[in-house]
């Protein structure tokens, strides 16, 4: 066993139940892992929120105070536990990262790829897929692709993979249609 499976180990036994962690043992837990891996204190905040429905997590730089806020999505974790929780944190730590050194990009490109695997040693490029807040889904009636979307979307949508091999081309043969109503969940 190397020595970054025993941290995380180590940090996987501290959590007693991930979603019914304080504000204070969070912040805790974000800066464990930002201490280890980049070797300085993070300084910020790191809360819970009840109001992410589509992200594990986000974060918010202040560039004034030097300092960033980062927001847990506490749904995610109670569904998918304290693995799920930590690269969820490792994923934003590495945002928090490249912000500290000016690297202001924003999204998930080569860069941020590159930093989370060498120096944060995660995949975690997005959270677990949870299916419960696609309530509508879209297909082609060409090649039968499948998109979900948390909204009703009332315009017309072409399949990007069809479009993309038809030189650009929105016939309407590409045109998504939306499922019969009684496969859409209801909430």
């Amino acid at each position: 066993m190397d020595h970054q499976d025993f941290f995380i180990e180590k940090l996987m036994a501290g959590i007693k139940e991930a979603s019914l962690l304080e504000e204070d043992e969070l912040y805790n837990l974000a800066n464990q892992i930002y201490v280890y891996y980049a070797g300085e204190d993070f300084l910020g905040l790191v809360t819970w929120s009840n109001r992410l429905r589509t992200s594990g997590a986000n974060i918010r730089y202040n560039r004034s105070q030097q300092n960033a806020h980062i927001q847990v999505n506490r749904s995610y974790v109670e569904k998918f536990g304290k693995t799920e929780l930590i690269e969820i944190l490792k994923h934003e730590l590495t945002h928090y990262y490249l912000y500290k050194r000016k690297k202001w990009k924003h999204g998930h490109g080569p860069e941020f790829v590159k930093t989370l695997k060498e120096i944060f040693k995660s995949d975690c490029v997005a959270a677990k897929y949870n299916e419960e807040i696609y309530r509508y889904h879209y297909y082609c009636q060409t090649c039968h692709g499948v998109y979900k979307s948390t909204k009703r979307i009332y315009r017309k949508i072409f399949c990007a993979k069809c479009v993309k091999n038809d030189q650009g081309k929105m016939k309407d043969q590409y045109q998504m249609k939306i499922r019969d109503s009684d496969t859409i969940s209801r909430k």
